[in-house]
């Protein structure tokens, strides 16, 4: 991998680090609440992964913007918590404190 290339993904990941080691305050009891926290450490996670949300989206076939709405909230029916559900297991977060975690460790 060019240099400038892992500079640049190492430089991200540890803004995404220090961006939400501040925002572990979420809520632990139920890590799939919807909000824009849980939002960004979905991104994050993918991030980690290799991936991002958007491309996810694309091999599953749903549009990024239900996917949005249902970590955000305003998609919270049924589908919307199912669709949740699948994609905070998919990006790898399970917890506030997980995704600090693996953010660490990269």
């Amino acid at each position: 991998m060019d240099t400038l290339v892992t500079n640049s993904v190492t430089h991200c990941r540890m803004y995404l680090l220090s961006r939400y080691m501040m925002r572990e305050v979420l809520i632990n009891s139920n890590p799939t609440m919807p909000s824009v926290e849980l939002y960004n450490m979905v991104r994050a996670g993918f991030v980690v992964r290799g991936t991002t949300l958007n491309s996810w989206c694309r091999n599953q076939g749903i549009s990024l913007g239900n996917a949005r709405d249902c970590l955000l909230g305003s998609w919270n029916g049924p589908k919307g918590r199912e669709l949740r559900a699948r994609i905070v297991k998919d990006s790898g977060i399970s917890s506030p404190s997980s995704a600090v975690a693996k953010l660490q460790t990269v």
